[in-house]
């Protein structure tokens, strides 16, 4: 391998193939391209040569990303073959990426410093998450609306909507309490996206559902003074 590569020094040519580890695999005594690598080189041939490339021989299995510092996750990759992502530093979903595609694509996210998605992804990428993720951001594209401020609750939040000066979207990993329900306060929610627990005053819980984007948790009706 380093004759082929024209590397003459060790130390040079261990540095460079731990840079590539992603896209390579040992087995054995043998090194062969990762189904990333093989992805990888039949962009460089389209380059080089300028013929479409074909797709890899398919394994029948996921593609794995892993160790990455950075990657950009886009329609035609995840077309290829479905993915899991592990120990990266930030990954990037592109705009064509629908929510169909995402669902079905994507089937994990670990121990990643920073996914960043286009702010359609933004209540679904929760659900992929099966290991430590510092960040999750979301950014402006075509799906793009102005839904007012946004509240995040990770421990206890209350949030009386009759205080609340416009519309506002929930994100909610903890347990939220909403005060001052009604149906006209109601529509200062653009929406909820849930994945803790939920507690509304009694008879609103039927309701709020209308407002959830996303509901992975609970929701719990509560007596609420002077109602």
């Amino acid at each position: 391998m380093m004759a082929a590569a024209g590397v003459e020094e060790t130390g040079t040519f261990g540095f460079h193939l731990k840079k590539m580890e992603p896209l390579v695999e040992k087995e054995g005594a043998w090194y062969r391209l990762s189904r990333l690598g093989e992805l990888a080189y039949t962009l460089l041939r389209y380059v080089e040569e300028g013929e479409p490339p074909s797709a890899p021989p398919e394994r029948g299995e996921p593609l794995v990303l892993e160790g990455l510092e950075r990657i950009v996750v886009n329609k035609a990759l995840l077309e290829e073959a479905p993915v899991e992502i592990v120990d990266c530093d930030t990954v990037i979903f592109a705009e064509d990426v629908d929510a169909g595609l995402f669902r079905e694509r994507v089937l994990s996210i670990s121990d990643v410093d920073v996914v960043r998605v286009p702010r359609h992804l933004y209540p679904l990428v929760f659900s992929k998450i099966e290991g430590d993720v510092d960040t999750v951001e979301y950014y402006g594209g075509s799906g793009d609306v102005d839904e007012g401020e946004e509240l995040v609750c990770f421990t206890d939040m209350v949030v009386d909507l009759r205080e609340v000066p416009g519309r506002v979207l929930i994100t909610n990993f903890g347990t939220l309490r909403l005060r001052g329900v009604d149906e006209e306060t109601m529509g200062k929610l653009s929406a909820i996206v849930n994945f803790g627990r939920v507690l509304v005053p009694r008879g609103y819980g039927e309701k709020i559902l209308s407002k959830f984007r996303v509901n992975a948790g609970s929701v719990v009706e509560y007596e609420e003074p002077g109602g």
